[in-house]
């Protein structure tokens, strides 16, 4: 019998982090939230992880990168994330996850557009997750 695992997305970004869930029963993707990307950012994720009984970290990862720019500092804060915590990283291509998420905020009614933190990770974790199913 596979185990059923609990997956976190993460976009990352320079100033926030946003976060979404996925239990491994329904694998069904829900925007959690964000953080301030801080010098506390680790701990915090941990403190998530470790909550959330997490096995899997989905991070969205840009198409186009190079080793001097964003994805770089992505990836070392995932490396950060699995000496912390143990967990399989995996990285998933993140293209237009902000815009599919200011795009499902504005059809869902909300004018929040702070919340994309989130949904571009729901966005991000769920792309993930067809891809198993």
């Amino acid at each position: 019998m596979e185990e059923i695992k609990n997956y976190l997305g993460i976009d990352w970004g320079e100033s926030k982090i946003g976060l979404a869930l996925a239990d491994g029963e329904t694998k069904m993707a829900f925007a959690y939230g964000a953080l301030k990307n801080d010098k506390n950012i680790i701990s915090q994720l941990a403190e998530i992880i470790k909550k959330e009984d997490i096995s899997v970290v989905v991070m969205g990862v840009p198409v186009y990168f190079d080793q001097e720019g964003k994805t770089f500092l992505g990836k070392k804060m995932a490396q950060k994330i699995k000496e912390a915590t143990g967990v399989e990283i995996i990285f998933q291509n993140e293209i237009f996850s902000t815009q599919s998420a200011q795009k499902n905020l504005i059809e869902a009614g909300s004018k929040k557009i702070k919340l994309d933190d989130a949904e571009a990770a729901r966005v991000i974790l769920e792309s993930y997750l067809e891809n198993i199913r």
